[in-house]
């Protein structure tokens, strides 16, 4: 496509965009339909509509055709947050001692691939010359995950059937057992996967952690997408090599600490005072960072990476203790919907506080942003210490 530099960062915004603002609602009905249907059927399900929406890109772009690029993105978009919300779930209930761990894995594996993507797509299309190589290879990983899907579905088929004694029937059993992690932590009785009528009844403290989710995402992520240049003015004048370095620090502190901060909050608990304590780190590099010149900015980066792990080890593993493991799959989708409400809209007043008043209105928006999120923090943390501790504890072996 032959565009302006001006139309052609319109087109590339408005596919950001159709990928990302369904996913402000969407979300929420995805959990929903899993909850519903169960794990296994929508795990298919949403990896065939990714795979099918990655089809229709590939062939949009070699036959440049814009209204099918938007709709394929969009499809993607729409079939991979719900895959990821599956995922949660899967993982929280095959590992629940372990919830941490798991989840802090799959956080470095989403990482890891997203760095790969953004190094192997550009030298595939110089290597080739047409963007038909990255798309096609696109489509080659969209077909390992649905078999990655059939894969986890058959294992699962196979535990169910080897946990049954022999004259069980399994007919119209759920492929995944119905138990809640919550439920099972202090009665450890079954509980029925469906109920004759629906309700969103939840842990009072899931309101204020979707509060710290959007308020601690708002405060790091749109904050490490304008590091670079923002690192270059005011640490390292005309080497933006250098500046691009250091902003990739939190993100590959957080990549490899997720899992070992996971790992830590399994086996000693203490997730509820996690939280305030992350937001409080994020508040110090902001206070810091706004109220410092000169120097190496590399210790505050380093902080922020040790926050970011801390942060995402313990908000995703609390949903399980708060809420029912029949409404679990919804509670990630309204935690999903919470965190992309952080990555669509913090940019947009981040751009906002820098037009008004440079950077230094952007750090104390932070700031405010920060201390708003230990609040929020802080009160996951009373409303589960007057409700019997289920984020402070250690998981049990033999949940």
């Amino acid at each position: 496509m032959k565009y302006s530099d001006s139309k052609w960062n319109y087109i590339l915004n408005m596919l950001y965009s159709v990928y990302s603002i369904p996913n402000l609602v969407l979300p929420i009905f995805s959990g929903v339909l899993i909850d519903k249907l169960g794990t296994n059927r929508t795990l298919i399900l949403f990896s065939v509509v990714v795979l099918i929406g990655q089809t229709m890109f590939t062939i949009a772009t070699h036959y440049k055709y814009l209204p099918l690029m938007l709709t394929a993105r969009a499809l993607f978009g729409v079939g991979g947050e719900a895959l990821e919300i599956a995922q949660a779930v899967i993982v929280t209930h095959w590992f629940p001692s372990n919830a941490g761990l798991a989840l802090g894995l799959t956080l470095t594996a989403a990482r890891l691939s997203t760095a790969a993507n953004d190094n192997l797509s550009p030298t595939l299309f110089k290597a080739t010359g047409t963007p038909d190589a990255p798309n096609l290879f696109g489509l080659l990983v969209s077909f390992t995950s649905v078999l990655a899907g059939l894969i986890i579905v058959w294992m699962t088929a196979k535990s169910t059937r080897d946990a049954a004694s022999p004259g069980d029937d399994l007919e119209g059993q759920p492929l995944l057992a119905e138990t809640s992690l919550v439920d099972s932590q202090d009665t450890h009785e079954e509980i029925s996967p469906t109920r004759s009528k629906w309700s969103f009844d939840v842990h009072p403290a899931f309101w204020p952690l979707c509060a710290a989710c959007i308020l601690c995402y708002a405060t790091v992520n749109p904050y490490i997408h304008i590091l670079q240049g923002y690192l270059e003015k005011k640490y390292y004048p005309g080497d933006p090599i250098l500046a691009a370095r250091v902003m990739s620090i939190p993100d590959l502190m957080s990549s490899l600490g997720s899992p070992l901060v996971g790992f830590l909050l399994d086996r000693y608990g203490y997730r509820a005072l996690s939280l305030p304590v992350s937001s409080f780190l994020i508040l110090a590099v902001h206070v810091t960072v706004m109220n410092t010149t000169g120097g190496t900015p590399i210790p505050y980066m380093l902080l922020l990476g040790v926050a970011y792990s801390i942060f995402g080890a313990a908000l995703w593993p609390c949903v399980p203790g708060l809420v029912r493991h029949e409404l679990r799959a919804t509670a990630y989708g309204v935690m999903t919907v919470a965190m992309n409400i952080a990555l669509v809209g913090a940019p947009m007043v981040v751009g906002w506080l820098v037009d008004r008043g440079g950077h230094w209105q952007m750090e104390l928006g932070f700031c405010i942003g920060s201390v708003a999120a230990a609040f929020a923090g802080a009160t996951v943390f009373v409303m589960d210490y007057r409700s019997g501790k289920r984020l402070w504890r250690a998981a049990a072996p033999d949940e």
